[in-house]
């Protein structure tokens, strides 16, 4: 049996460990920043070389060998990862926010050990109060189509590529589902259809189509929505055996919860193929459950099976409803190609909301109607080789979140340009204010750096002005369509200020090794 050890670092020698693994993974990372930044190749084993310009996959697949200094690349990975999810860009800029905070910070204590971390990490988190502020000042509306294509350009470098995310997100709007898939031919177009998004993915991913997206397709299926736990298979089966005499092969089920016996026999007709089924998770547990299946329902034709309508021993086949295509992932589904009377159901939801007075309740029906009227999009992406094509995605997936962003909460000036004007309104007051002074400054000393212009000086910076660093001019930012989404520099700045004020006030690591045998 082996025994577990763990190795422990204290005060300063634990900061240095943190800032060392996030220092491995900024190196890597930090390549990839601005328009003149530098692809990566990731050699995985057994796998083909991904040649990428993508921040966020880079910093994903940086693994640090040292175990001690691990937990500082994990930190700014992990917060990457998120901010990714969030609003789909920003993840190289997070990174260089947050070596930078730490490096900084390390720095300081070392410097003067009569600094106390704690206060220090107040004082940073106070500090950053009026940079928000002047983020705010200078967020400007992006809503017009050649704004948005400026947008997507820039983030993809890529005019074909900015062309398509733009007009895509002009016709499906801001909060709209955009799905990126390869496609096998050379142009990179995007498909857009109505559709209805559910907030809940597959029940387990036993039965997803796709490893490598992680989602299940089915197409052209019937769909059944139950408004309660489906208790066993043996409840079930009867209206399967109703479905098979009607030459009916396939159904997508939507139910509260599936219980005993249900997930294993489901699965077990799936892999004999004698009969397929998708099992999704009904939409949260909540007040409104019972309406948003009601929405689903009214969209794909279907009846709910309830307490107050059918059980499913009795159930006809015509409470099926019907989609063209459902797409399910662990977290939602998207019902395309339906043929309800959506825009009815909408105006029904918008005639309950004038009779509301309640925050709350309103905000719950119009994000019902954002569910039912969202368009759902796919972006084929084309290229010579599996290599270009796979590349080409990545830059597409930043683009769509960048674009999204811009178009939900505004631009600033680009270039890093914005934070380093707002390490303006910053005083030598506090240790804090000074540290934050300094990292604002580095997203745009590192686009300088990985164009080659680090020696450039620095006019008119407060006037909206800033280096193209394509051209090495000074130039309006606004006009010459160098623009960072509002969401996405707010978003990393907060993600750093977090991970920097954890990492400066780390008192201790500890380290779990590998186990040994016990002799």
């Amino acid at each position: 049996m082996g025994v577990t050890m763990t190795e422990q670092f204290y005060e300063k020698e634990a900061r240095e460990k943190i800032l060392a693994g996030a220092e491995k993974l900024y190196n890597a990372v930090k390549t990839t920043m601005g328009p003149r930044g530098r692809n990566v190749v990731i050699k995985l084993k057994d796998l083909p070389p991904i040649v990428t310009h993508d921040g966020v996959t880079v910093a994903l697949h940086t693994n640090v060998k040292d175990l001690s200094e691990r937990a500082g690349a994990e930190l700014i990975k992990e917060a990457a990862e998120k901010l990714n999810d969030e609003v789909g860009d920003g993840t190289t800029t997070v990174t260089v926010l947050t070596y930078h905070m730490l490096k900084a910070a390390n720095e300081m204590l070392e410097a003067d050990e009569s600094i106390n971390p704690m206060l220090l990490a107040r004082e940073v988190e106070a500090a950053v109060l009026p940079v928000y502020e002047y983020l705010e000042s200078k967020r400007l509306p992006s809503d017009d189509l050649a704004t948005l294509k400026k947008i997507a350009t820039l983030s993809s470098a890529d005019e074909e590529i900015g062309q398509v995310v733009a007009e895509t997100i002009e016709k499906v709007g801001a909060t709209g589902t955009v799905t990126v898939e390869p496609a096998m031919r050379e142009d990179t177009i995007s498909e857009v259809v109505d559709g209805v998004v559910v907030e809940r993915g597959w029940a387990t991913p036993y039965f997803i189509t796709s490893v490598s997206k992680m989602q299940a397709v089915f197409e052209d299926v019937p769909v059944l929505i139950v408004d309660q736990p489906i208790h066993s298979f043996l409840e079930l089966l009867p209206f399967l055996q109703r479905m098979g005499e009607a030459k009916m092969d396939k159904v997508v089920i939507v139910a509260e919860d599936f219980e005993g016996d249900t997930l294993d026999s489901l699965l077990k007709n799936n892999r004999q193929g004698a009969f397929r089924t998708l099992p999704i998770m009904a939409p949260s547990f909540t007040d409104h459950k019972r309406q948003l299946l009601e929405d689903l329902a009214s969209a794909t034709e279907a009846t709910v099976i309830a307490h107050d309508t059918y059980t499913l021993k009795e159930a006809p086949l015509e409470v099926l409803g019907h989609a063209k295509k459902v797409v399910s992932t662990q977290t939602k589904s998207i019902f395309t190609g339906v043929e309800g009377d959506i825009e009815a159901r909408v105006a029904e939801i918008e005639a309950q909301k004038q009779n509301q007075d309640s925050k709350f309740e309103i905000e719950k029906l119009e994000h019902r109607q954002a569910l039912l009227k969202g368009k759902v999009a796919t972006i084929f992406v084309g290229g010579k080789t599996e290599t270009e094509i796979k590349e080409r995605k990545d830059r597409v997936d930043d683009a769509v979140g960048a674009t999204k962003a811009s178009k939900l909460d505004g631009i600033l000036p680009g270039g890093g340009v914005t934070l380093y004007c707002a390490s303006e309104v910053l005083d030598d007051a506090t240790n804090g204010s000074k540290l934050l002074k300094g990292v604002l400054k580095q997203p745009f000393t590192q686009l300088l750096d990985n164009s080659g212009l680090s020696d450039v000086e620095m006019p008119n910076m407060k006037d909206g002005y800033g280096y193209n660093v394509k051209t090495g001019e000074l130039v309006n930012l606004i006009d010459a369509g160098i623009v960072d989404p509002y969401a996405v520099t707010k978003h990393a700045l907060q993600s750093a200020i977090s991970l920097g004020v954890s990492g400066m006030t780390a008192g201790a690591l500890i380290v779990e090794q590998p186990e040994e045998e016990e002799k």
